[in-house]
């Protein structure tokens, strides 16, 4: 049964790509060709593009002296506007197609939204730490340069992990393995990478595979473009940190305010910071899951491979 797009919520749909615009174009009928359009060759090639701006990047920031605060975040800003601009070559000569997850009309607009939505979820586990008593506020420090550079810092960081994990592991396992096994992968690989992080234990992993990996997965599922995904990390991450001066994924960063947490571990989330408590996971897997029902009922999900050769479609709406 195909969604109702009379609906409010179709309306809305509508306006975002569809996710097959999102998948190679390119039907190779020689071998070089298949081997090219094989999808773990084109995680290969996507990342040989995006590779050499991050090694300059890197280099270029190893150069800079630590006094450099200000340089070194406008540095990762370039390198961010760097990489979508090879993203898009790259989906260009290899998939031969526009890049319409990163087409800039309509991006503010969703931006905004998810900066509403991260910011929403940021602020309701400190409210209820601090009604508990376990969040408080020692001293405050309204220095707008702490505003911006952690803005700024935060900025390069949510960019460049929605392209590489969403953009990326994401889009490229779903064409060929389908929307479940994709969210799976990437929300595998995403708490992995977080496993070497200051202060990391088994449980913060599997805590932002389930909060960050579902959720963000979700929401990259109903709109298909970095937008709104990108606003939504950059608010947990900025209001997280900057603002209420917490520990994120076990880093500390200079913040607005310097505040006291105490409690127990599994509501605060301890040294690695509040992503690793029950209260980030049962709010962002909540919000997730909402979300992915909102994604299935419009049909925005994608079948594996193996199935959907057998139909003209991609999406399981479409099967009677």
């Amino acid at each position: 049964m195909m969604p109702n797009h009379q609906e409010p919520i179709g309306q809305e749909v509508s306006t975002y790509p569809e996710p097959a615009q999102l998948f190679t174009t390119v039907q190779p009928t020689t071998v070089p060709g298949k081997i090219i359009q094989f999808p773990l060759c084109r995680f290969v090639l996507v990342l040989a593009f995006l590779s050499p701006v991050n090694l300059a990047g890197m280099a270029l920031d190893q150069s800079l002296t630590d006094s450099s605060g200000w340089a070194k975040l406008l540095l990762a800003l370039a390198a961010s506007i760097l990489m979508y601009a090879v993203y898009c070559l790259y989906t260009r000569l290899i998939e031969r197609r526009k890049a319409s997850e990163l087409a800039l009309r309509g991006s503010v607009a969703e931006f905004g939204r998810g900066f509403g939505i991260g910011t929403a979820l940021m602020v309701t586990v400190v409210a209820v730490l601090a009604v508990g008593g376990y969040y408080r506020i020692e001293s405050f420090d309204p220095n707008p340069a702490i505003a911006v550079q952690g803005f700024l810092r935060m900025f390069s960081a949510a960019f460049l992990e929605e392209m590489v994990f969403r953009l990326i592991v994401f889009k490229i396992t779903e064409e060929a393995l389908g929307s479940w096994l994709a969210l799976v992968v990437q929300a595998a690989l995403f708490g992995l990478v977080h496993a070497g992080n200051p202060n990391a234990t088994w449980f913060s992993s599997v805590a932002i595979m389930v909060e960050a990996g579902v959720l963000l997965a979700a929401a990259f599922m109903y709109t298909r473009r970095i937008w709104m995904i990108f606003g939504l990390h950059l608010a947990w991450n900025f209001i997280q940190s900057t603002v209420f001066g917490l520990t994120v994924s076990g880093h500390t960063v200079e913040g607005l305010v310097r505040p006291s947490v105490t409690g127990p571990e599994w509501l605060t989330g301890g040294a690695f910071g509040v992503e690793a408590s029950w209260l980030a996971v049962g709010l962002c897997l909540m919000v997730g899951l909402v979300m992915l029902k909102r994604v299935v009922g419009v049909g925005r999900t994608v079948q594996p491979v193996w199935r959907r050769s057998k139909k003209p479609s991609l999406f399981p709406a479409d099967v009677p």
